[in-house]
């Protein structure tokens, strides 16, 4: 041990039990302003820093490899370990800075395939190539890469790739998390749910597998297995926020309101600037009638994402129930200028102008949302919302024959939808196609007593 072994042991050791206790921000600073007064090495910057990391104290623990990169400005570690910090708070620009450092001041195989998942999980297109060029085309990372990179715009090839990346290490569960993202993107979901399966074999603790196992989940098996999957995740590695993040969308869309909650706060703690975690603990809040904490998370979430039409819809929504119909409309207005071909802002902007007596150009934006969707892809309210708004109109009372008629095709086990269809169709006095309608409303829900009287009402005449 060297001189300085027993300070630097007796530092760790307090800073360990001051974390077991649960302190507050202020208690942690201070401390570590007592710790950096002491002259420190690299190493200990190094270790403190990771213990920082896995009690979630992010901001400290940047702090700490900042400082043993300022010592060091020489050594991959530092920048490596600020990038996948950076990388797993989802700071994605960050992350590459960090990992071009890296790049940059060193070609040694070990410290670059390190950095390799980091890479293309951050977001850093424009880096693939810097780092794929230093690896010789018959490697691991070369394939990986090369699979990543070609994963949206030709998936068939990144199979290719990823394939081969598994060919020359079997033993790498990043290859078979890679495989199981091509499936994914090809829509093979039982292949990718054992891809990733195949993954967690080979190493239970990989928090990556665990959270995009979790994810198919939510399609094949409920929400529960996948939360188990994303608890797990977090479990593995606290201080990653797209882990603690869908604890908190699994628990809201099971409305475990209080859970869900307690995941966002964390989710935010790790990253206090990421839009969608203030959006998705605004509408939180919005369910929980928080009016005050819904729009004050809303207006962070538009502070921190400067494109998104979302934050501004569902922001306008709120500022619609308070009564604020001014400051609404100024709201869906950005949500459409953003993303005028967004389906929703569309939507959204139609059904408050219509709430607000301007059902003309309700209409309009309501049938902008319904043309804009895939024929197969069309979500039921926004059948429902414009085939009222066009029945409400003589002029276009014939128009909602043909929503509805693309609306049932788009959704065929809707029950509620085939009831709307045939309410519409004996309004207009069809009868026949009422009963058409109603029927398969009750071969789909047998149970419902509206279905089953309105078949018999219309059989009756």
């Amino acid at each position: 041990m060297t001189e300085e072994g027993p300070l630097e042991e007796e530092l760790i050791l307090r800073l360990s039990e001051l974390l077991m206790t649960d302190p507050d921000e202020q208690a942690v600073a201070s401390m570590m302003e007592e710790i950096n007064s002491t002259p420190l090495d690299t190493g200990l910057y190094l270790r403190l820093g990771d213990l920082l990391r896995d009690n979630c104290k992010i901001e400290q623990a940047i702090t700490e490899y900042k400082a043993a990169a300022r010592l060091q400005p020489d050594d991959p570690e530092p920048p490596i370990r600020l990038g996948d910090l950076y990388t797993d708070v989802e700071a994605g620009g960050k992350a590459m800075a960090e990992y071009s450092r890296v790049m940059a001041m060193t070609s040694d195989p070990g410290a670059l395939r390190r950095i390799v998942s980091g890479v293309c999980f951050s977001g850093g297109n424009n880096d693939y190539e810097k780092l794929w060029k230093k690896y010789h085309s018959g490697s691991f990372d070369w394939n990986f890469l090369h699979g990543f990179m070609n994963l949206e715009q030709d998936p068939g090839l990144a199979g290719v790739y990823f394939n081969k990346a598994i060919d020359i290490d079997k033993s790498s569960p990043l290859g078979h998390v890679g495989l199981g993202l091509f499936q994914v993107c090809k829509e093979k979901k039982e292949d990718a749910v054992k891809s990733f399966r195949t993954a967690i074999e080979l190493d239970p603790q990989d928090p990556l597998a665990h959270l995009f196992l979790g994810l198919m989940m939510e399609d094949t098996s409920g929400l529960e297995q996948a939360i188990d999957h994303y608890r797990q995740a977090v479990s593995v590695r606290p201080y990653l926020f797209r882990a603690q993040f869908l604890v908190g969308e699994a628990e809201r869309m099971m409305r475990n309101h209080d859970a869900a909650l307690e995941a966002y706060e964390k989710a935010l703690k790790l990253n206090p600037e990421h839009p969608e975690g203030h959006l998705s603990i605004g509408l939180l809040y919005h369910t929980m009638r928080n009016m005050n904490l819904a729009e004050h998370h809303l207006r962070l979430a538009i502070k921190h994402d400067r494109e998104s039409a979302a934050p501004h819809y569902h922001l306008g929504n709120i500022l619609h129930e308070l009564g604020k119909d001014g400051e609404a409309e100024e709201e869906f207005g950005c949500a459409y200028y953003k993303e005028s071909k967004n389906p929703k802002a569309n939507y959204q902007r139609g059904r408050f102008l219509r709430e607000t007596d301007n059902k003309g150009m309700g209409r309009f934006y309501l049938n902008q949302a319904f043309e804009l969707c895939s024929p197969d892809k069309i979500p039921s309210r926004y059948v429902l919302a414009l085939a009222r708004a066009q029945e409400e109109d003589r002029l276009f009372i014939q128009d909602a024959l043909q929503t509805f008629k693309k609306g049932v095709e788009a959704n065929r086990n809707d029950s509620g939808l085939f009831f709307a269809f045939g309410s519409y169709l004996e309004r207009q006095s069809d009868f026949n196609g009422a009963a058409l309608k109603y029927r398969r409303a009750v071969e789909l829900d047998g149970k419902n007593k509206q279905y089953v009287e309105a078949l018999q009402r219309v059989l009756r005449r």
